[in-house]
């Protein structure tokens, strides 16, 4: 029998992974006001929670709100400098802002990890 990803919330010990995985699940069907409810309880659950910014920015991104998606990347960024993705994607959002600021910013993202 197939679990619905709000039985997760309920099963879990650990209701910071359940949110947040279900927020990916949101995401991933495209309902990502959703997701972006189940990544909020998360961060609030566990302020430091990386991933869960860098999740919640694509959302935002996705849903055409790159200013918000840039805020959360710079949060992931903030809490692990070193997390090139979030460089990559920040630079994405920015190009759906001003094209030339993201050469730049996808630039310390290739810095980070020449290999991706």
């Amino acid at each position: 029998m197939k679990m619905q990803p709000s039985a997760l919330i309920r099963k879990t010990a650990m209701p910071i992974d359940a949110y947040y995985y279900r927020a990916d699940f949101f995401s991933d069907k495209g309902d990502f006001d959703r997701a972006i409810a189940d990544y909020d309880k998360a961060i609030d659950i566990y302020p430091g929670y990386t991933a869960a910014y860098s999740s919640r920015g694509i959302a935002y991104a996705a849903k055409g709100d790159p200013d918000r998606a840039i805020a959360d990347y710079d949060e992931a960024i903030s809490l692990h400098p070193k997390f090139a993705i979030a460089y990559k994607d920040r630079g994405d959002a920015y190009l759906n802002k001003r094209p030339r600021t993201r050469d730049r910013r996808v630039h310390q993202a290739i810095d980070l990890d020449p290999g991706r």
